[in-house]
């Protein structure tokens, strides 16, 4: 388990990961099998795209500049608790968990995508303020529309969840 606490990061990357001697990835095929674990931390860019998570990942209380996380798969679920994210926040073609995708009590500066993904198990998304909107809900009938297999809880949030 990568465990990242109380830190001042520039960016949460490829690179970053590479360094930690205790973390098990494959970068040929960019799959992460460590648990990642961020606590407690000011990061500018957190860019991990195209990642395949076998392990849980947790994002905690943290504030974060820019969120890149596309095409993500979290097999093992996401718990995204207690975060503000300056910047737009990008999940798009992602999800694929076959546990819980948690999203609850954040703040979203910026506008937070969703487009074209696609949920195995169920979605929690609560008491989030989103800003400037998401698109979770939105882009009814469209090849892009956000799937969820097994639901979405969502309760208390403010701002637009449907968007475009």
């Amino acid at each position: 388990m990568l465990r990242i606490e109380g830190k001042q990061i520039e960016a949460v990357d490829l690179d970053y990961l590479k360094r930690e001697p205790d973390v098990i990835i494959n970068t040929l095929n960019f799959e992460l099998h460590s648990g990642l674990s961020i606590k407690d931390s000011i990061i500018d860019t957190l860019d991990l795209p195209a990642f395949l998570f076998h392990s849980e990942v947790v994002i905690r209380d943290c504030i974060i500049k820019e969120v890149q996380l596309s095409y993500c798969w979290f097999i093992n679920g996401l718990e995204f608790t207690n975060n503000t994210i300056l910047q737009e926040a990008t999940f798009e073609a992602g999800g694929h968990n076959k546990k819980p995708f948690i999203m609850k009590e954040n703040i979203f500066h910026g506008f937070l995508n969703f487009f074209d993904c696609q949920f195995g198990d169920t979605v929690y998304f609560s008491n989030n303020t989103l800003l400037e909107g998401c698109n979770l809900l939105g882009n009814k009938g469209e090849g892009y529309e956000t799937l969820f297999d097994n639901g979405i809880i969502q309760n208390g949030n403010t701002g637009r969840l449907d968007m475009e």
